[in-house]
């Protein structure tokens, strides 16, 4: 293969390369911060603040008493979060709240944003959270 080959086919696999490794998270989710306003089918408890933003691999927020974050992945539908670690203060009022929140965020399979807002979903395929930008 003569240089004048060589380039072109080095910025094909370059291209390859890049496209294939892609962002760690979902593209139409990295950089973006959102509010929940339902836990499975339940309105979250009025001003308790639950958040979850995306960025540069790692989903954190606030679980309504304490913050929270860890690494997450996203690609073609699918959304699955590593460990999430949290602080540990104690709220009376919003504890069971943030606990449900962290355990459907630890069992998310899947996610759709529809009509801007994100909707987070379960193995089965049934939407556990759901979220608007904040």
């Amino acid at each position: 293969m003569n240089k004048s080959t060589q380039i072109p086919v080095l910025l094909l696999m370059f291209a390859l390369l890049l496209a294939a490794c892609g962002a760690p998270g979902g593209a139409d989710l990295e950089g973006t911060s959102w509010r929940l306003v339902e836990i499975a089918g339940q309105p979250v408890m009025p001003d308790s603040g639950p958040t979850l933003g995306f960025e540069q691999g790692q989903a954190g927020g606030n679980g309504s008493c304490n913050g929270f974050g860890g690494e997450y992945q996203a690609a073609g539908g699918k959304l699955t979060f590593g460990p999430l670690m949290s602080t540990l203060m104690y709220c009376e009022d919003v504890m069971e709240q943030e606990t449900a929140y962290l355990a459907a965020l630890q069992d998310a399979a899947g996610y759709e944003i529809k009509d801007g807002i994100l909707l987070i979903l379960n193995v089965d395929g049934q939407v556990v959270l759901i979220f608007e930008p904040q």
